[in-house]
């Protein structure tokens, strides 16, 4: 027979070790959730926050700073100066072709000829009906590729998709399968420097990098709004008299605005947690880098002013898409700030285009979200009205 005086102490051992299971499934099983179930990451990450003005609160300040100070265009005569002053920024001595609308640098390729190691999860796409690669050659050795993806039933209409830093345009995979069950083509295309993208520029023996010396380049910011404005040509003539659409994400929402900002053609430009005005930029993720920090462009429009331009068109409306519980960058409802002043900008002008800002509160991701597809997909049919 055991001591008495150990029993007691193997039920101490026995309901402790039970306990410590229980936590333990319970840690395990928050986890889970936190990282399966989108309510309870978003509940995370506000817990975590480091301020109350990271998701949920606007900064006082912010609210009581007019958005009207940052706009320049305060006359409809002012409109098309703008454009053109910004076009010559871009071109701004590039020594390759400079039209934006030409497609003659425009090679179509085969698709085992796309250098981006994710060949497979591009083709895994569906619903496809056809899948078409081209190359993009800006001179000098500077080239990226797109990839134009066609449903089984289309209804004409493209998406020229613009990806960020840091991945390639079919991470937005239900994003872009949400928009060819819609029967919209999409046009696919990655920051320079990402699936296959040149990234340098090679002159005289040195390489300059187009992204973080911008600055340096003569010309520098073409082949980043280019590769749009070629892109919109390309699917123009695919699908000729059909309207063609912008969506940008990440860095991508501030080279489409930037792109409609000069180009007339597109008709609904959809810039996705990637783009505010200087003055909203107070997390070090939101900083501007690359294009954005261009100094002739900064010196010749604010960011204001791209969102005004990109939203002036006939049947043109922009809008911007803003996850609140972004785990990167771009978090809050700071869109809300100015989206009446650019709303009020337009109606004063007279002129026709549109504007409006989207907040997604589905999910607490740096992504391209279901909600955001079905926002885009609604924006275009109002544009047909």
């Amino acid at each position: 027979m055991g001591s008495p005086g150990r029993r007691p102490r193997r039920r101490w051992l026995v309901r402790a070790l039970a306990g410590l299971s229980a936590l333990l499934a319970a840690v395990a099983i928050a986890v889970i959730l936190v990282q399966t179930w989108e309510p309870a990451f978003v509940l995370y990450k506000r817990i975590k926050a480091p301020s109350r003005y990271t998701y949920d609160e606007i900064k006082p300040e912010y609210a009581a700073i007019d958005p009207a100070q940052f706009l320049s265009i305060e006359a409809p005569g002012a409109v098309e100066p703008l454009r053109a002053r910004l076009r010559e920024i871009v071109r701004g001595g590039w020594p390759g072709p400079t039209e934006f609308a030409d497609i003659t640098g425009t090679i179509e390729i085969h698709s085992d000829e796309l250098p981006t190691k994710r060949l497979a999860e591009l083709r895994a796409l569906s619903p496809v009906a056809s899948l078409r690669a081209f190359r993009f050659d800006f001179g000098g050795g500077t080239l990226s590729y797109a990839v134009h993806l066609r449903p089984p039933s289309t209804t004409g209409e493209t998406v020229v998709l613009q990806y960020g830093f840091a991945g390639e345009f079919h991470d937005g995979r239900d994003y872009i399968e949400r928009l060819l069950a819609e029967g919209i083509s999409v046009i696919g295309l990655n920051l320079l420097a990402y699936g296959g993208n040149s990234i340098y520029r090679n002159s005289s023996g040195v390489r300059t990098n187009l992204h973080h010396q911008v600055n340096d380049i003569p010309g520098g910011l073409f082949p980043h709004v280019a590769q749009i404005t070629w892109a919109i040509s390309l699917a123009q003539a695919l699908d000729p008299g059909w309207p063609v659409h912008l969506v940008g994400f990440s860095m991508g929402a501030h080279l489409v605005t930037l792109a409609a900002a000069i180009d007339p053609r597109p008709t609904v430009v959809s810039a996705n947690s990637g783009i505010y005005p200087s003055y909203l930029r107070d997390r070090k993720l939101d900083a501007p880098v690359g294009v954005a920090t261009h100094r002739a462009l900064l010196a010749a429009a604010s960011e204001l002013d791209l969102m005004l331009l990109a939203a002036l068109g006939e049947r043109r409306h922009a809008m911007q898409v803003f996850n609140r519980y972004d785990r990167c960058c771009y978090s809050n409802t700071k869109g809300k700030l100015y989206e009446p002043t650019l709303q009020a900008r337009i109606k004063s002008l007279g002129l026709p285009g549109g504007f409006h800002v989207v907040i997604d509160e589905s999910h607490g991701r740096h992504k391209l979200s279901p909600l955001a597809a079905e926002a885009l997909i609604e924006t275009i049919a109002r544009s047909k009205n």
